[in-house]
């Protein structure tokens, strides 16, 4: 990328060899007709070298803005993906916390059939001893009648005894499977977690890498409205100096976004920006205008209305200036919602309008 040192001495040498043949031209009581030629060819040649570093520097500058439309893209894209993990992140937190919730309750249930199996072992231990009671009576008192019936007890009580643990027994196998699941869960969101930090580290290096880039795109720009900023000497074929400016009258018919969209080509193919004109000196640029005899009744120039900002320049963006001083005609601006962009009336009292959007007029460019 060309810094700004490195424009300067590129183009030292043709500075100084037109610099030097203008302060030969000054003296024309010295100079030949022979050496006048001479130095006009080699200005010709400085002039067309400069026009070549301008239209490459173009280039350059609009590779850089197409470079840095592809990283804002990558940006949005990294920052929907980011988005996207945080949500993921975010589900995998609300899952984590109802296993939570689920294992308190297999816990609890755990703990249940514990309590379950220590009832059933003393349930057992009961039958044994009552088993054993019984058959020390039943041997002791064989006419007592109440024997049998109450052996049909301790055998109806042995086997409930034995159907609850069976049921115990059943519910086990479930429970492990339920707890193996939940270990498998609590190792995928351990690996999911893992990922995300990783991701998150790089997202970081890619966000700072595109934050240098953007840096050197601003630092490119700005270096170019500085120089888009600078006085031309010298205007393009085509241009006429008014003041500090190269202004050009186009007859075609246009509207204001079409007219803009010429001016802009018109010096891409001089060598410099294009754009509608931006007056410095407002008088100026109306005595210029009355002597353009053009064959519109109105000319499109380079400003707009903004809904926040009001009239702006289009070359001055985000410099509001007041509209209240400014050499209206009588009754304008019309402020409406399809009257935004400011035209010059070419004739008569030469003062601004807000024309209509759809109006076909001609147009004054400038170059920077």
């Amino acid at each position: 990328m060309m810094t700004r040192e490195d424009m300067i001495t590129r183009w030292r040498p043709a500075i100084s060899l037109i610099l030097t043949v203008l302060v030969a031209l000054t003296d024309a009581s010295t100079v030949s007709q022979e050496h006048l030629t001479a130095a006009g060819g080699r200005v010709n040649e400085s002039l067309q070298y400069l026009h070549q570093q301008l239209q490459d520097l173009a280039s350059a500058v609009q590779e850089l803005q197409s470079n840095k439309q592809g990283w804002l893209s990558k940006e949005s894209l990294m920052y929907d993906e980011q988005m996207s993990l945080r949500q993921d992140l975010d589900q995998c937190r609300t899952d984590l916390t109802n296993m939570d919730q689920r294992v308190v309750f297999l816990e609890g249930e755990v703990n249940i059939i514990n309590f379950l199996q220590s009832t059933v072992r003393d349930l057992q231990e009961q039958d044994r001893l009552m088993y054993q009671e019984v058959s020390s009576i039943s041997r002791n008192c064989q006419a007592c009648r109440g024997v049998g019936k109450l052996q049909r007890k301790v055998e109806n009580l042995s086997n409930s005894v034995t159907d609850l643990s069976e049921a115990v027994d059943n519910q086990l196998p479930e429970l492990h499977i339920k707890m193996a699941s939940l270990d498998t869960g609590l190792q995928k969101m351990s690996n999911l977690e893992a990922e995300t930090a990783e991701l998150q580290v790089s997202v970081g290096l890619a966000l700072h890498q595109l934050s240098n880039v953007t840096q050197q795109v601003e630092a490119v720009a700005t270096h170019k409205e500085q120089r888009l900023h600078k006085t031309l000497v010298l205007c393009p074929d085509g241009y006429q100096k008014v003041g500090s400016l190269c202004l050009q009258l186009v007859e075609n018919q246009m509207s204001w976004e079409e007219a803009r969209s010429h001016c802009r080509n018109l010096g891409i193919m001089a060598g410099g920006r294009g754009e509608l004109a931006v007056p410095e000196d407002i008088e100026d640029f109306r005595n210029h205008i009355r002597t353009l005899q053009s064959r519109s009744n109105y000319l499109w120039v380079g400003g707009h209305r903004d809904e926040v900002s009001g009239w702006q320049w289009t070359a001055k963006e985000g410099s509001p200036w007041p509209a209240d001083t400014f050499p209206w005609d009588k009754g304008e601006p019309d402020n409406r919602s399809n009257q935004i962009h400011l035209c010059i009336k070419s004739h008569s009292n030469l003062k601004f309008h807000d024309c209509q959007d759809t109006a076909l007029l001609g147009a004054i460019c400038q170059i920077f």
